[in-house]
């Protein structure tokens, strides 16, 4: 199961969210977050692929530009670029299998892909609503990833265990703009925000029904 790679993005997440507090210095943060990084990966060797995120806190893009780059990234729907990856091993681990793409229900995969697109447009249009790449960078910058690479690994399995650590991201920035936003005020994102907990809510149920989950039926042991 995911256990060990859950715990390496528990880690990492920790060890970015820290290493971006405005009390501590660029050194000290960068060495922070390497050293996070290299203990996550003590639990699941995937986690030293994201030691050069922590850079994406001094990228400053304008937001279309990520709407841009996100509309472009649809195109590896359509194509499978696993052919691109090299046989990847790393401590004696083979992950070439994450390279192929064979989806055992494709009907099914393609609603939950429109479904999630469905919810990543929708953070999407909050974020921009927000300003929330100008008041947080760094996150923001982040959940485009994850937004990005859902895209990119459609075909290609290995990108979406990689994903797995940005993913978080996309929590932590709903409950900032929750938590900042002026609910009483009357405007558009009030809609954003209840198709948003909607599509999460539906997402969610379906995770604890879905049988590829195996969590039901559950059986308590005496």
């Amino acid at each position: 199961n995911g256990m060990r790679q859950n715990m390496a993005c528990g880690i990492v997440f920790a060890g970015i969210y820290i290493a971006s507090l405005d009390n501590l210095k660029k050194g000290v943060s960068v060495l922070f977050y390497i050293s996070m990084t290299l203990f996550a990966a003590l639990f699941h060797a995937t986690a030293l692929f994201l030691m050069p995120f922590f850079l994406l806190r001094d990228v400053k893009l304008k937001p279309i530009i990520w709407i841009v780059i996100y509309l472009l990234s649809f195109i590896f729907i359509f194509e499978n670029i696993s052919y691109l990856f090299p046989e990847i091993t790393i401590v004696e681990r083979d992950y070439s299998g994450y390279l192929i793409g064979n989806m055992a229900d494709s009907k099914a995969s393609s609603l939950g892909f429109l479904v999630t697109t469905l919810k990543n447009v929708t953070l999407l249009s909050i974020m921009c609503i927000c300003k929330t790449f100008d008041r947080h960078r760094l996150f923001s910058n982040m959940v485009m990833v994850s937004l990005i690479l859902t895209n990119l690994g459609f075909n290609v399995p290995i990108i979406g265990r990689i994903n797995m650590y940005f993913s978080w991201f996309s929590i932590l920035i709903i409950a900032i703009v929750f938590s900042e936003y002026k609910r009483e005020e009357v405007s558009i994102n009030n809609i954003y925000f209840v198709v948003l907990f909607l599509v999460i809510a539906v997402l969610s149920i379906h995770a604890f029904l879905s049988p590829a989950n195996k969590l039901l039926p559950y059986t308590f042991l005496s």
